[in-house]
């Protein structure tokens, strides 16, 4: 009885201990469920989360004076990360110093770490006057956080700088940015097209747009207008393909090519994706042989615009179609014969006078 009264209360207890488990489970998954949630719902609070962001002390340096970097937690909480490597680029994007240290950094928001570059390159050489980009980076768990800023290193007070893809004939085929570099303590204000520079103009429309920019120093006195032409074009051409064959001998492909801003420069034909003929000149053609081609082919077109954009179209092999009123209303149902005279041309007068026709 005693034996049997020990087991019952076994069982309470075992059961007790299992709902609370279970219980403590609960809990527990449901904290975490509401840490993840707030965590990845930092923007629907109107939080930014962490933010690295890279400055220096100025934007134009003469050659070997100090550049003093700073990267700054913009964002508004914590920055968690190790680091920080520093990598300069030169204006071909080629590294030209990078150094690392290895510590663990916890950025409260607004705090940020200082470094300093004396404009030596890897091999301890004062590096060329020129654009330089300067990259932080620090690392966190999981997150990657990289900024970079643009300096100038030169004897000149302003300089632009002028970003972009660059395609061909002085053509930009992206959004160009703008850039305005230069000494707050000799210049005083900056405008470019009419508005005072506070951050770098993008520019995105196609065309020939003029940037106009003026300066004004501390002493009152505005400087000659420096005007800038840029051309852009990032649209590809219109191309469509068509052709005729007028005498079911010969094929001509005549592609309809345009392009709005810089012009076409020329149409490259391709057969099978085998390149066969390019022209330079409008109309744009390429002629074929019928007995040239074979059953299945595809013939395309690629049409190139003065920028380097570039657009293509394609048809697949033509079929020869009678042409009624005309001296080849046959000659589909003779293609062999036209295939012969195209390789023994001596024997056009005998064929001419057992047609009956010129062919």
């Amino acid at each position: 009885m005693e034996r049997n009264n020990l087991i019952k209360k076994g069982v309470v207890v075992s059961v007790l201990l299992l709902l609370i488990s279970i219980s403590v489970v609960s809990s527990i998954g449901t904290v975490i469920v509401e840490n993840k949630n707030v965590e990845n719902n930092f923007r629907n609070l109107g939080l930014r989360g962490a933010e690295l962001e890279v400055t220096t002390d100025k934007d134009v340096y003469d050659p070997g004076e100090i550049v003093t970097i700073y990267l700054t937690n913009v964002g508004d909480v914590i920055l968690y990360g190790g680091g920080p490597i520093v990598t300069i680029y030169n204006n071909e994007s080629e590294i030209v110093y990078q150094e690392a240290t290895y510590c663990w950094h916890e950025l409260e928001p607004e705090e940020y770490i200082t470094w300093t570059w004396n404009q030596t390159n890897q091999q301890g050489s004062q590096v060329p006057n020129g654009f330089y980009v300067v990259e932080g980076a620090l690392y966190g768990v999981g997150e990657t956080f990289v900024d970079s800023s643009i300096i100038a290193v030169t004897e000149e007070d302003l300089v632009v700088h002028i970003d972009g893809i660059e395609g061909k004939n002085g053509y930009y085929i992206s959004c160009v940015t703008i850039t305005v570099l230069y000494d707050p303590e000799v210049i005083k204000e900056v405008y470019v097209n009419g508005e005072i520079y506070v951050e770098p103009v993008v520019i995105c429309e196609d065309g020939n747009p003029s940037v106009d920019i003026q300066v004004v120093d501390w002493e009152g006195n505005w400087w000659p207008v420096m005007s800038i032409d840029i051309r852009i074009d990032q649209t590809e051409p219109v191309v469509d393909i068509t052709w005729e064959s007028p005498d079911n001998v010969q094929i001509r492909f005549t592609p309809i090519c345009s392009d709005a801003t810089s012009g076409i420069n020329r149409a490259e034909f391709f057969m099978e994706c085998m390149y066969m003929f390019v022209d330079y000149e409008a109309p744009y053609e390429w002629i074929v042989n019928w007995s040239s081609i074979k059953l299945g082919e595809f013939f395309s077109v690629v049409a190139f615009d003065n920028a380097g954009n570039f657009e293509s179209d394609a048809c697949s092999r033509p079929t020869i179609q009678s042409q009624p009123n005309s001296q080849s209303i046959q000659q589909s149902n003779n293609m062999w014969l036209y295939r012969i005279l195209e390789r023994f041309p001596i024997l056009n007068p005998l064929i001419i006078q057992l047609m009956g026709r010129v062919i």
